[in-house]
């Protein structure tokens, strides 16, 4: 269950338990932690030439929306498991 260029340290059992799967996904995508940003609301994603996204920052009380434009997008979705800690 790892990635191609990333082993889990030596020692790890077969079965890993979750700890040892967080710190793995943690180590893993430090190079690109940067790059990834939460709490965010996509509201409408447009291919003009470049993606622009419409996004709202859900932890400010504004409403204000902006656009932002790149080069590529990737989406990301998920179940919130409230309590759980990352």
């Amino acid at each position: 269950m790892t990635f191609a260029e990333k082993e889990f340290p030596e020692g790890t059992p077969y079965f890993p338990f979750r700890k040892q799967i967080l710190e793995y996904l943690k180590e893993y995508g430090s190079d690109v932690k940067h790059l990834v940003e939460f709490n965010k609301e996509v509201g409408r994603v447009e291919k003009n030439g470049k993606w622009c996204l419409t996004i709202r920052d859900l932890l400010s009380s504004s409403k204000k929306e902006t656009v932002e434009v790149f080069d590529s997008v990737a989406v990301a979705t998920g179940i919130e498991h409230h309590g759980w800690s990352v």
